[in-house]
This record gives structure tokens, sequence and C-alpha cells, in this order.
């Protein structure tokens, strides 16, 4: 489980160390609008990466599910970018190409942690304090 801890503050630590990148990117200082635009984009990212991992390590199965979600969306927009790229000769920069590949294998790798069998009990709810069991919640005290 802190496996997949671990990979999601990695995945948020590419994510802003490749928009620091950006600044040096001869590709992309031209353009100060896809500049802010790819800064303010890999916050964002890298917001979610930490709020994912604080979640999960929380042991809330909803992180675990959005979480996965996440990464299925990434990796389909991935997909769908490479393919636009191809058809359309769209120039790319080298260093957004590397920190998408890295972000992906990292977020695949929190993925496969996060479902693993060791993590799952992480993630599995405990028997009630007074050993009564409840429909739906317990109730707050």
């Amino acid at each position: 489980m802190l496996t997949a801890v671990y990979l999601m503050l990695a995945g948020a630590l590419v994510t802003l160390l490749g928009a620091a990148l950006g600044f040096f990117d001869s590709e992309t200082t031209g353009d100060d609008t896809i500049l802010v635009n790819w800064v303010v984009t890999s916050i964002f990212q890298a917001g979610l990466w930490i709020w994912m991992a604080l979640a999960n390590q929380a042991g809330r199965n909803w992180a675990r599910i959005t979480g996965t979600a996440f990464f299925g969306t990434y990796a389909l927009l991935s997909v769908i970018g490479l393919v636009l790229i191809a058809v359309f000769d769209i120039p790319v920069s080298v260093v957004g190409m590397v920190v998408s590949v890295v972000t992906l294998g990292i977020g695949l790798g929190a993925v496969i942690a996060l479902w693993h069998p060791n993590s799952t009990r992480h993630f599995a709810p405990g028997p009630p304090a007074d050993g009564r069991i409840y429909l739906l919640h317990p109730p707050q005290s």
C-alpha cells in the first residue's frame, strides 16, 4: 500500500519537475500561453496526485477507485494525443513527451500497487467497535 502512496507522491514530483523544465525548453519558451497553460495544468495534476496519495493512505476505497479512473483517463488521453500528433504532424516538446511517458509509468505502477491483494486488506472495512452489524454505516457518536 505504501508503494502506491510513494509512487503517487513521485508522480506529483515528476509533474512539477516537468513544469519547471518547461521554462527552459526551447520549444515552449516562445509562446507564453502554452507555458502558462502547462504550468497551471501541472500544478493541478500535482494536486490530484497528492490528494489521491493522502486519501489512499487513509484507506478510502473511493480514492482507490477514483485514482484508477484518473489513470485510465490519463492513459486514454495520452493515446489520443499520440494519434493526433502522428496524424496531423504536430510539433511536440521532448520534455513534455518524456514527462508524459514517465508519469504514465508511475501511474500504472501506482494502480497495480493499489489493487494488489496485500493492499486490498488496507481498504477493507473493519468490524464495528461495539460488535453489532449495521446495514449502512455505524451511528456517529
